[in-house]
């Protein structure tokens, strides 16, 4: 004989349907997945991104200029060049009280436009420009902007 001891009764009625906590486990992976393939297949996030971390890097470079020159107390000149295809940003610092002075290059790569004038601009001791300074960086279709003002020399940007 086969017996079987239970408690309970064994009921017609199984569950049916999913319970609330599932349902929006579902529902986030679906969001996240929606959100994730958007970034992704958006072209214009990756040139933006881009563009942001170039405008992000001249902002740097510009700002270390401006930098050098007050706690060297010297001249700092930095220009920017195309050569053989690359854009490149040219330091030039002059002797001073605290330095033999130097030159160096910061190669920004191939797939960057510097536009904007002047092409170059110096920066005194004080920390003041000899200009003002507008250049557009672009990589592909978005462009950030960085700005020095002539007179106190501050140098602001502005991301795509």
């Amino acid at each position: 004989m086969n017996s079987r001891i239970c408690d309970e009764p064994i009921s017609p009625h199984r569950r049916q349907g999913v319970s609330l906590i599932e349902t929006i486990l579902v529902v986030m992976l679906l969001a996240s997945a929606t959100v994730a393939g958007s970034f992704m297949l958006n072209g214009q996030w990756l040139s933006r991104r881009g563009a942001t971390d170039l405008t992000n890097h001249v902002y740097e470079t510009i700002t270390m200029s401006r930098n050098t020159a007050i706690s060297h107390q010297t001249n700092v000149l930095i220009r920017h060049d195309n050569v053989g295809g690359h854009e490149v940003l040219t330091i030039v610092e002059e002797a001073g009280p605290f330095s033999a002075g130097k030159k160096w290059q910061v190669d920004l790569g191939e797939h960057l436009k510097i536009d904007g004038s002047p092409t170059e601009i110096w920066f005194k001791a004080t920390g003041s420009a000899d200009r003002g300074l507008e250049w557009k960086i672009s990589d592909g279709v978005t462009a950030g902007l960085v700005l020095v003002t002539p007179v106190d020399g501050n140098v602001t940007r502005k991301l795509p």
